[in-house]
């Protein structure tokens, strides 16, 4: 198991690589692996992490950084200021988002934060949290042929996971926030691995997904123009919301949780 030591190394290289970013407009992958000794992967792993926060590519091997408009971190930088990426969590944990560890996360931290975000950026004539719209996601993949697979249900349970870290964006906007999905697929994948879930999510789970999103669609929205999931080619999730309140979601998520990973 990598202990304390080991994540103070790898801030402090995330650390040097942001500076090296911020000072220099073009640096070879080589070349950033040479003078902070580490792996290419490492290298590529925080190139993408950083460039949720600034205007960076990779070509050929070479690192490009937009620094014109970057100059605020890069006088933060130049005083000398680092802003530790971590957030603080129910349960009073630290968790790192650019670096997401299997031993920082907490089913209850996720249960908790899921049962407390409302689904649609709060658009929905109710409240209605993630973690209820989890359960159901768990609900319709056993509709269909009877019950799914263990591993299934676990998985389908925790597709959203990542939320409980990141906050639930909606889908329309996530593709316009660079390095977002990358950010968050790293924290589900490591969610999924602590919990013995399937990563990537198969495809009956993003099938559920869909036929929940339908549902959520004509049972807890207005009006409006149609949506592109009325166009689907199976029906909307045969579930009934119910809109349950922050405290019932998250008893309803744990005790669900609890059926599928005592196995």
């Amino acid at each position: 198991m990598k202990g304390a030591g080991h994540r103070g190394r790898m801030r402090d290289h995330a650390v040097q690589l942001y500076a090296m970013l911020l000072k220099r407009k073009t640096v070879a992958i080589a070349e950033i692996m040479e003078e902070l000794g580490i792996s290419e992967d490492t290298v590529r792993r925080w190139i993408d992490s950083f460039s949720f926060i600034m205007q960076i590519r990779v070509e050929n091997g070479i690192v490009r950084v937009d620094r014109g408009r970057f100059e605020m971190h890069l006088e933060r930088e130049e005083r000398g200021e680092w802003m530790e990426p971590w957030i603080l969590t129910y349960s009073g944990k630290q968790f790192w988002p650019l670096d997401p560890r299997r031993d920082d996360v907490d089913i209850i931290d996720i249960a908790h934060s899921l049962s407390n975000a409302c689904r649609f950026g709060g658009h929905s004539r109710q409240f209605y949290s993630v973690a209820e719209h989890s359960v159901l996601v768990v609900k319709a993949i056993n509709n269909d042929g009877g019950p799914a697979p263990l591993t299934m249900q676990l998985t389908a349970l925790l597709h959203d996971a990542a939320e409980a870290y990141l906050a639930d964006i909606p889908s329309p906007i996530k593709p316009h926030l660079r390095g977002f999905r990358e950010m968050e697929h790293r924290i589900l994948r490591v969610i999924l691995e602590h919990f013995g879930g399937y990563f990537p999510l198969p495809s009956e789970i993003k099938e559920a997904d869909l036929a929940v999103l339908h549902a959520e669609r004509h049972q807890i929205m207005n009006g409006g123009p149609p949506w592109s999931t009325e166009n689907l080619p199976f029906p909307a999730a045969a579930i009934q919301i119910e809109c349950w309140d922050p405290q019932t979601a998250e008893r309803q998520f744990l005790d669900r949780f609890a059926m599928l990973a005592i196995r």
